[in-house]
């Protein structure tokens, strides 16, 4: 340990350096408070011992300057003073002394507070550490939040927010919510609506809902009915989620005229069925259990079948309504919730629930999360924004050319040029298959039709990395080319069709003089996976160019 001796008096500071020298310690001396600053910068001492009147720059200043440049590092430093009046001890703490000590110094008091101090350097230096610590954890689940976030919410992007049908309240307890509503329209009129409650709370809760929106895009844009829908989803839980966790769920389908649903609800609080004057019509219980605890041979997916008139609603729920507390600890429990649905003023049983459980819970803190969601019985009928975005409801073509420079500037040329695909709930269930035909198509214009490489450099694990270092020195000094990527929808097509043709400006190759064997070896193995992904695969021209169809049917034989 260093200590640095600051004093104007050689023989002061013999007094104080000699005994700390016997104790093992390395002293460091400095006649005034200038060069006391310049012996830290240089040395880096430990600890500071400092004598307050000197020439050139007396020890206050140099106190202060010594805690500015030591920074977060705590150095402390202990003045040692012949003066005693209040004031000037005062003034030792306010400049950044740490302690003093009255002259002439008492040696063994001099050693204990040393000691003492020494102790408390470390413990510091281990506070500043776990500081730190906390500080790099806590930017890491700030990203990994974000991260978490940004992928929830594209999970949930395609629910259809807009639907006239649909009333929702949903209050997460935490940042994340581990309830999750999806709908959806049928895709020949009607509606789909989930409710779903995973255990737990917050981000670990919230990543079931990923599977679960999956399937239920997946297999509504295909016009799947319920009992099936259910069943895919607790199959995929059953797979994705650990046996601790598991999703009290509801599922309904609403027919095109709004007058007949079809229900299944499995660990649900009770839900209720209200008629048009307010009235509960039917309560409805939950007669299965939670999603991911069967497995599918013992997964019962039976329905519930309810008839409905104009103007009537169905009303569902998750438990954290049922199960708020009150600043007493009560909870408000199922019987206030039929007290409320079933009570004579009641006229609108979404906000007067809404309402009441508010008034009861008061200022106490939600302990779980709420969603309250209500279904009108009413033909469904897809907004005007939701048609827009459904694209491929007709026919469309979009081109896309991309010349060298753009090449060269585009990390990933075809994640920018699958953005630019209309949003359509149809060509979603689909966007693997599309992404990994134009990958495929693309990658084989730029690095063959463009580059001239060839796909026998990469047999062998040199070759694969000479292949790609190829790559990118012929990517720079790519001039004067271009790649053409065009898009086709059919939809009159039976079944309906999405054509992708990719034409490069290169010098292609002869067609005739080549099998299928040989193209797939010049133009890589992935073009034997484009093939079975497509209905056509066909080469053009002077075989720069190349179609592929590819089949959006749930009985294609082609499938990712």
């Amino acid at each position: 340990m260093k200590i640095l001796v600051v004093d104007d008096q050689s023989t002061n500071r013999m007094v104080i350096t000699i005994p700390l020298e016997e104790l093992g310690y390395e002293c460091i001396e400095a006649e005034n408070g200038r060069e006391a600053i310049d012996r830290f910068v240089d040395c880096e001492p430990d600890f500071v011992l400092m004598d307050v009147m000197m020439p050139v720059m007396d020890g206050y200043e140099a106190t202060s300057e010594i805690k500015r440049l030591a920074g977060s590092r705590y150095v402390p430093i202990i003045f040692l003073t012949a003066k005693t009046e209040e004031s000037e001890l005062l003034r030792c703490l306010e400049c950044g002394g740490d302690d003093f000590l009255q002259k002439p110094v008492n040696q063994t008091l001099l050693h204990s507070k040393i000691k003492a101090y020494v102790r408390t350097v470390g413990l510091t230096e281990e506070l500043r550490s776990k500081t730190e610590e906390l500080g790099l954890l806590h930017a890491t689940l700030q990203k990994e939040h974000e991260m978490g976030e940004h992928v929830l919410g594209h999970s949930m992007s395609r629910n259809w927010s807009e639907c006239r049908n649909l009333r929702s309240y949903l209050s997460p307890q935490s940042t994340f919510n581990g309830d999750i509503l999806l709908s959806a329209p049928k895709p020949y009129g009607g509606l789909y609506v989930f409710l779903g409650d995973l255990t737990g709370h917050g981000l670990g809760a919230a990543i079931g809902s990923i599977p679960l929106s999956q399937v239920f895009f997946a297999m509504t844009a295909k016009g799947k009915p319920v009992a099936s829908i259910i069943q895919e989803m607790n199959r995929s839980l059953r797979n994705f989620l650990p046996r601790s966790m598991f999703c009290a769920a509801g599922i309904m389908e609403l027919d095109a005229s709004g007058r007949r649903a079809s229900l299944w609800l499995g660990g649900l609080p009770s839900s209720f069925h209200i008629g048009r004057d307010g009235s509960v019509r039917a309560e409805i219980s939950s007669s299965h259990v939670p999603l991911g605890i069967l497995d599918q041979k013992d997964f019962n997916a039976e329905l519930t079948y309810i008839d409905l008139d104009e103007g009537d609603s169905l009303l569902f729920m998750t438990d954290g309504l049922n199960e708020s507390h009150n600043a007493l600890g009560e909870m408000f429990g199922d019987e206030r919730v039929g007290e409320v649905l079933r009570g004579e003023t009641s006229k609108s049983a979404f906000e007067d629930l809404l309402s009441a459980r508010n008034s009861f819970a008061g200022d106490s803190a939600q302990d779980d999360d709420i969603s309250l969601v209500q279904v009108l019985a009413l033909p469904p009928e897809p907004p005007s924004a939701y048609e827009q975005a459904s694209a491929a409801m007709l026919p469309w073509v979009t081109t896309i050319s991309l010349d060298a420079e753009e090449l060269k500037a585009l990390a990933d040329p075809v994640a920018v040029i699958l953005r630019l695909i209309p949003e359509s709930v149809a060509l979603a269930v689909y966007y693997d298959r599309i992404s990994t035909v134009l990958t495929e198509l693309f990658s084989n214009a730029l690095e063959h039709g463009l580059l001239g490489l060839s796909s026998s450099m990469k047999n062998t694990a040199d070759g694969f990395v000479e292949y790609y270092q190829e790559r990118e020195k012929r990517l720079r000094q790519l001039d004067r080319a271009s790649i053409q990527i065009s898009f086709s929808y059919n939809v009159l097509s039976e079944p309906a069709c999405l054509t992708i043709s990719v034409k490069d400006s290169g010098e292609g190759f002869d067609l005739s003089a080549l099998s299928f064997a040989e193209l797939e070896q010049s133009h890589g193995r992935g073009m034997a996976l484009v093939q079975s992904l497509c209905s056509r695969l066909e080469y053009k021209g002077k075989g720069n160019e190349v179609i592929a169809d590819i089949s959006l049917s749930e009985n294609s034989d082609h499938s990712a």
